[in-house]
């Protein structure tokens, strides 16, 4: 487990290897893992390192789309050896996922919306990215899905320029989206943006949209949400 993973309440109680791009390799040999499962992302000499010290590795490719997130999932029990449990689960959140689709088939406006990953600057997501992906399947437009890049940092003439008609924050917790908020409306360049005259700034758990894994589909349907709260009801 790295020092981020907190779900569910039981991952707190492992042992920590470190972070995803700082892993640290003494404290992996320690544990003496069956199985080490890591991603595109980590470094690419810790996986070799593991991989010469002959500990199995299998690495993920994490998905551009919420479809390769249930492919991820099956993945995943395959090679730990929990096929059953790990079709149950994509199952489910397949279901889900059709559910939200469904409803939004017809929807006959979809909202222009600029993603705010809470941080330094305007930091989003645009073309190639899951979280893209997550605000096209629910029902917006995303201002930066035409740029060719997962990550990128907007400017605020940008933004004014595509005059999205919702913002939404990604932030860890409420404190730093409020802090994010009342950046957006202090700011007198962005006073005639719709999105902040006609107040429409929301909030996204970072936690359950931050990551590619099951929560995602929990994601999607609080954007769905927010983008067309006249058909669907605040999420539980």
């Amino acid at each position: 487990m790295t020092r981020y993973c907190d779900y569910p309440a039981q991952a707190l109680d492992k042992k920590k290897i470190g972070g995803m791009v700082d892993p640290n390799l003494e404290k992996i040999q320690s544990l003496r893992p069956d199985l080490i499962v890591g991603f595109r992302g980590n470094p690419l000499g810790v996986l070799n390192k593991l991989r010469y010290l002959h500990f199995p590795v299998f690495v993920l490719n994490l998905g551009s789309s919420l479809d390769g997130l249930f492919q991820t999932i099956e993945k995943v029990g395959r090679v730990t050896r929990a096929e059953e449990p790990a079709k149950l689960l994509a199952a489910g959140l397949k279901e889900k996922h059709q559910v939200i689709r469904a409803a939004l088939r017809d929807v006959p406006k979809k909202p222009k919306v600029f993603l705010s990953v809470y941080g330094q600057g305007l930091w989003t997501c645009g073309e190639g990215s899951y979280l893209n992906d997550l605000l096209v399947q629910a029902g917006g437009v995303n201002i930066a899905g035409k740029i060719g890049r997962r990550w990128l940092q907007f400017n605020r003439e940008q933004l004014i320029h595509e005059n999205p008609d919702v913002i939404i924050v990604m932030a860890k917790d409420e404190e730093r989206f409020i802090h994010a908020e009342k950046s957006f409306r202090a700011d007198p360049r962005l006073k005639d943006v719709r999105a902040v005259n006609d107040n429409n700034i929301y909030w996204l758990d970072e936690n359950i949209a931050g990551r590619f894994g099951p929560r995602l589909i929990d994601a999607l349907a609080a954007v769905a949400h927010i983008l067309h709260p006249e058909i669907f009801e605040a999420p539980r």
